[in-house]
């Protein structure tokens, strides 16, 4: 494993991580009494529910994504690029329509101790959508490492992707009653912008991942 690599699931993990729900959710919990106990649990919930589903994704179908990863001289490798760029592309489509939809601040009213299961329960529901996730396993089986050493990766890329609620949380704490103004922005900055972040990642991957598996199955 190399630190470019590591480098690159920390980047996806990042670039996943500006997810508007999950973020606008996170601010609303910011601005109320004790933020920091409702942010570490809503983060805690968040972490464990998308980390196990990585470990149970890597661990479980490893075998059959080393397979049709490990052959780039058979067809089978080949439809799985195109099945990947048609995969990325129709994700990158429902980002794009659904772009305006996660713009209003939801209605969060939860104690402390609620607030692990809020975290879980957004995650679980996003979890199926997790395209930068689940590019970013095949990427880590591909490279056919040992396990510890994918567990360390998927703890990477999910450090990364609760990095922006561990930022408010930090924000929040720091000034008090005056971070609502600083996390508003915040947040309207990722609901802006997030969406055509991974519109264009999207695409990007879909045109070139639908190219080669297209010219390997011509070829």
């Amino acid at each position: 494993m190399t630190v470019g690599f590591a480098l690159l699931i920390a980047g996806t993990g990042l670039v996943d991580s500006l997810n508007p729900a999950t973020i606008a959710v996170a601010v609303v919990l910011a601005t109320t009494e004790r933020p920091l106990l409702r942010l570490a649990g809503y983060t805690a919930g968040i972490f464990a529910v998308y980390f196990v589903g990585g470990v149970v994704l890597t661990l479980g179908p490893s075998e059959l994504i080393r397979t049709a990863t490990s052959h780039p001289s058979g067809i089978g490798f080949d439809i799985a690029f195109v099945v990947g760029g048609l995969l990325a592309l129709s994700f990158a489509t429902w980002v794009f329509l659904h772009r305006h939809d996660q713009a209003k601040i939801p209605d969060v009213d939860v104690q402390p101790g609620s607030a692990v299961a809020l975290g879980a329960g957004i995650t679980a529901v996003d979890l199926p959508t997790a395209f930068p996730y689940f590019a970013a396993i095949v990427a880590i089986l591909g490279e056919d490492l040992s396990v510890p050493a994918e567990i360390a990766l998927l703890l990477l890329f999910n450090v990364m992707y609760v990095l922006p609620i561990v930022v408010i949380a930090i924000v929040a704490v720091a000034l008090g009653d005056r971070a609502e103004g600083p996390l508003l922005k915040i947040r309207a900055f990722v609901t802006r912008w997030s969406p055509w972040v991974l519109v264009v990642l999207s695409v990007g991957f879909g045109i070139a991942a639908l190219f080669a598996g297209i010219k390997g199955l011509v070829t």
